[in-house]
């Protein structure tokens, strides 16, 4: 298997776990000096300068205001070489207010980030379902 399909591969099964309910799959394949950028004016947006910070932060939040966790639905893995997108919706039952769902390639953050694998993925805010 070349570099390319390795790398979909280990992305997709790590997104297919999360999609079961293993969130933890996609944590592990993040570096731990990882950087990751959540663009709005939200409560959570911001820039977190690492694994540890963004799933204490952003995690935190998240089941404070969520029943439950968030339920991935992915749509298509993109890879060339060392670049990963995954394109997926999620959704979260809320607490108060309206649930939450979004549509997005791994997640709505601006940038790039590096798996821990020496995968790196580049993210954009929004993308044209399927």
């Amino acid at each position: 298997m070349n570099t390319t399909e390795s790398n979909r591969t280990l992305v997709r099964d790590a997104f297919a776990r999360w999609e079961a309910g293993d969130f933890s799959a996609v944590l592990d394949l993040m570096a731990e000096d990882l950087e990751w950028t959540i663009i709005g004016s939200t409560a959570i947006s911001g820039t977190y300068a690492s694994r540890d910070a963004f799933q204490d932060a952003v995690g935190n939040m998240l089941r404070k205001a969520f029943k439950g966790p968030i339920r991935p639905t992915i749509h298509k893995v993109i890879a060339d070489g060392s670049d990963v997108a995954v394109l997926f919706e999620s959704h979260a039952e809320t607490h108060a207010g309206p649930d939450y769902d979004q549509a997005c390639p791994a997640g709505s953050t601006a940038g790039r980030w590096k798996w821990s694998t020496d995968v790196s993925a580049a993210a954009w805010p929004t993308w044209t379902r399927p």
